[in-house]
């Protein structure tokens, strides 16, 4: 399966699987730069976030996804609030940012619809 973007190009379901697959370890990596008081979360996430708004516009087949759109606004709260959230708080929106990950690679990848 191909995925058309709105450059006229596709995408190939190994190229959205491997996406998804990486998504999972750049949002994870949330919960250690949290634990750590890391400086530069914030921007961490603010890039990934602009990265999946930039898919989000790309990816036809994302466009309107309710679990792509889910993620984003998961990362839009990190964005915002990550400092003052414990961190069990991001903890937990850290697993659930994954399990989102995870449907949409069953959704989009080599074996997915």
């Amino acid at each position: 399966m191909n995925f058309e973007t709105s450059v006229g190009a596709s995408l190939s379901a190994g190229l959205m699987e491997n996406y998804f697959r990486n998504l999972v370890n750049q949002i994870y990596k949330i919960l250690p730069m949290r634990e750590n008081g890391t400086s530069s979360l914030g921007k961490y996430i603010w890039r990934l976030e602009a990265e999946l708004l930039g898919g989000q516009t790309l990816i036809l087949t994302v466009r309107e996804d309710a679990y792509f759109g889910s993620l984003v606004n998961i990362l839009q709260y990190l964005s915002e609030n990550v400092m003052e959230c414990s961190v069990e708080q991001v903890r937990q929106l850290v697993f659930e940012g994954i399990s989102i990950c995870e449907k949409l690679l069953a959704r989009y990848g080599k074996d997915g619809d």
